[in-house]
Order: C-alpha cells, then structure tokens, then sequence
C-alpha cells in the first residue's frame, strides 16, 4: 500500500509516465489477459497483480532470508533486486524495455526501496 502511494504521487508529479505493471498491461505479456477484462476494471486488476506480485515477493523475502527482516539495509536492498529483476529479465522478455529517463528509474528505484524497508518494518 505504500508503495502504490509513491507510486501515485510519482505518477502526478510527472515523474513516472506508465509503471511497469502498466506497460505488461498495455504492451507487454499480460496484454493478452487483460483484454478479458472490462475496459472499466482493466486498471484495478493491473493493480490486484500488482499487489499480488508484491505479497508474493513478501512472502518469499520472509522465509528466504528471515535473519534479514531484521535489517532496513537488507530490505532496502531487496526492494531494488526485484525492481532490477525486471528490468533486466522480465522487461525484455514481456516486449516493455522502454528507454526511461533518469528521473524515472529514480523514481521507480525509490518505491522499490520503500517496499523493502515496509517489509522489514515492525521487526
């Protein structure tokens, strides 16, 4: 959830232009899919996978490295190897490896970093 805060905000403040869910949504492999969906609900299901992805990649930080949930640097770090993931790998594959200005990879990298440090919060 405060990921998707970010993300929002970066998205108003002209920062982000499509966000990688978006852009599979759009161009990329999860096009095909979302055409099932109703125009009017095509960005609430982009944003359910999204969430999806994100509790997946919680779940997976949790009982693959559960020493590290102590550590805001571990998390952190996480955060920005899922988004570096995509980048190099699911990106190219899914036909959305755009060129992004600077100010957008710093953007996107932000939210991922607070996506890590949300997951080891509390701890």
């Amino acid at each position: 959830m405060a990921m998707t805060g970010m993300r929002s905000l970066t998205k108003d403040l002209g920062l982000v232009r499509l966000t990688p869910p978006e852009e599979l949504g759009r161009h990329g492999a999860g096009a095909p899919l979302l055409q099932r969906v109703v125009p009017q609900r095509r960005g609430a299901a982009l944003e359910l996978a999204h969430w999806a992805y994100g509790g997946l990649g919680a779940a997976a930080f949790s009982f693959a490295f559960p020493r590290a949930r102590r550590s805001k640097t571990a998390g952190a770090a996480y955060g920005l190897a899922l988004w570096a993931l995509f980048e190099a790998m699911i990106a190219p594959v899914a036909g959305t490896d755009r060129e992004r200005p600077v100010e957008e990879r710093v953007a996107l990298a932000a939210d991922h970093v607070l996506y890590g440090l949300v997951l080891t919060s509390g701890r």
